[in-house]
């Protein structure tokens, strides 16, 4: 059979935010970090540390499936796109049950595999809640192997520390833990020793305050201090996850949209291309990407990644990585509909098979499928 040479598909992408214990009152001064949150370069394929509250006001709350769902969201927005994440769980203590993986869908992906399990067998919230532990336990990670974000979701006020610190190294026993702490400082300027650190090695800190119990002045004040005083309430404001540090969310409820809306920030207006060759996943297959959006906007872009040197209306040419990934992005000046072309040259002695696309939408959880 004849083959051609370059074997091509189109889509239309959407140009808005385009395609991804018991609560105590903490007393005493704040303690202000010293480092300030690094900018973060939102594009897609990046390197993040998701960071659950597994305190016992979450289970008080009620809200234990809600959690589940929000960073089910999370995920499910990212899978697919080079991203790869660590799941990282607190309560008196942290630990980081799933390390930096790959998120994958389909019946054999990571999704299914190895996050789903956690969430729906492992994630039982109770104990008290140590930021002090967690923000040591992503130092510790990021001197291996970096997040370019920690996305940080608490619903409540410190209640609790390490007692070794600052030379507070290895894993922390709970014997280790002053509890019932809300109104000891150490709580709140020992978690941000840690966060500074974490800042100092280059990743932004999100922090995603969620529930009733952070809605007053103080609460807010503290997790401004382990991030930065940037902070998202809602419209009429725009939300920026490059330059933002803190987003309320006063409701469990509303905890799923608000994660959903921070992954499609990352891959917005993007385009990631998964080669297999005989079901197996391919390194080094070259696609190109040529971007257009209707007259009179057609250049009104910047390329984001694989190439941010080229210029906009230039096609750009990469190669899919060792998972055989290869993420096209770009930042559309104004919310227009942009169109992009994804082309392949067949190499020899191989013949193209099929295609199966998958757009995903910002209000709308399920995506749509085509072959």
């Amino acid at each position: 059979m004849n083959v051609p040479p370059s074997t091509r598909w189109r889509t239309l992408l959407s140009g808005m935010a385009p395609l991804l214990c018991t609560c105590l009152v903490l007393l005493g001064s704040h303690a202000a970090s010293a480092v300030d949150n690094p900018p973060l370069a939102a594009a897609c394929g990046l390197d993040v540390t998701l960071v659950l509250d597994e305190s016992g006001s979450i289970q008080s709350a009620g809200a234990t499936q809600q959690v589940r769902d929000a960073a089910t969201a999370f995920l499910s927005a990212l899978a697919d796109t080079g991203s790869s994440v660590v799941l990282m769980e607190f309560s008196t203590t942290a630990s980081n049950p799933i390390p930096m993986t790959a998120v994958t869908s389909g019946p054999g992906g990571t999704l299914q595999t190895v996050f789903a399990p956690y969430l729906v067998n492992d994630y039982s919230p109770s104990g008290w809640t140590n930021w002090d532990d967690t923000l040591k336990e992503i130092r510790d990670l990021n001197a291996s192997e970096l997040a370019d974000l920690v996305v940080y979701v608490t619903d409540g006020d410190p209640t609790a520390f390490n007692n070794p610190h600052p030379n507070d190294t290895g894993d922390i026993q709970s014997s280790q833990v002053t509890v019932n702490a809300a109104s000891n400082p150490n709580s709140l300027s020992y978690a941000v020793v840690h966060a500074d650190e974490v800042k100092g090695q280059g990743s932004h800190i999100l922090v995603v305050g969620v529930g009733n119990g952070l809605q007053n002045a103080a609460s807010m004040q503290r997790l401004e201090d382990i991030s930065g005083p940037d902070v998202f309430t809602g419209s009429p404001d725009t939300f920026d996850v490059q330059n933002d540090d803190v987003t309320l969310v006063a409701d469990f409820a509303d905890l799923e949209a608000a994660l959903r809306d921070i992954a499609f920030q990352l891959c917005g207006s993007s385009v990631t291309v998964t080669k297999r060759v005989g079901g197996v996943v391919a390194e080094g297959w070259e696609f190109t990407a040529d971007v257009g959006a209707p007259p009179p906007n057609g250049t009104d872009y910047t390329w984001v990644s694989p190439d941010p040197g080229a210029a906009a209306g230039d096609p750009v040419t990469a190669a899919t990585d060792a998972n055989g990934n290869l993420t096209f992005q770009w930042d559309l000046t104004a919310p227009v509909a942009s169109l992009v072309t994804v082309s392949e040259t067949v190499r020899p002695g191989f013949e193209f098979v099929n295609v199966a696309c998958e757009v995903k939408d910002i209000n709308n959880p399920a995506p749509s499928h085509w072959r």
